[in-house]
């Protein structure tokens, strides 16, 4: 989510050729807004108050906010029923993501919590959908 273009080494990438970039983004339950709650501190290793240049350069939101967003196909999926990362962080990535001028779509599905979203079946035909467009 930062404006720095990806530039790997030839020798280690297959493809070194054209653009590095993706072509699309599907996103499964992601930790895509980094509040106040617990955890975040030891996974960024300081605190907010001592470092905040370090926590916006991790938070998905805020980056979109600084700088946008890649103009591809944009996925976010969720289950309604998360409770290790509340459906709401994709509804703020999206958020954001729309107030960059990009669309991007959210599906939340029901009855789906953190561990099943990936083989939930509603994810499979998003996915399935995104990688083969009309």
């Amino acid at each position: 989510m930062t404006p720095d273009g990806l530039g790997p080494d030839a020798a280690q990438c297959r493809f070194a050729e054209g653009d590095q970039g993706p072509d699309a983004f599907a996103g499964l339950a992601g930790a895509y807004a980094i509040g106040d709650a617990d955890g975040w501190e030891a996974i960024i290793g300081v605190a907010r108050a001592d470092d905040p240049d370090a926590w916006a350069a991790l938070d998905p939101v805020a980056l979109v906010g600084r700088y946008g967003a890649p103009a591809i196909p944009l996925l976010l999926l969720h289950g309604e029923d998360d409770r290790n990362v509340l459906p709401d962080v994709s509804r703020q990535l999206a958020a954001a993501l729309t107030a960059a001028g990009l669309s991007t779509s959210v599906v939340i599905e029901a009855g789906v919590d953190h561990g099943a979203i990936p083989t939930a079946p509603e994810t499979i035909r998003a996915l399935v959908d995104l990688l083969t467009p009309d």
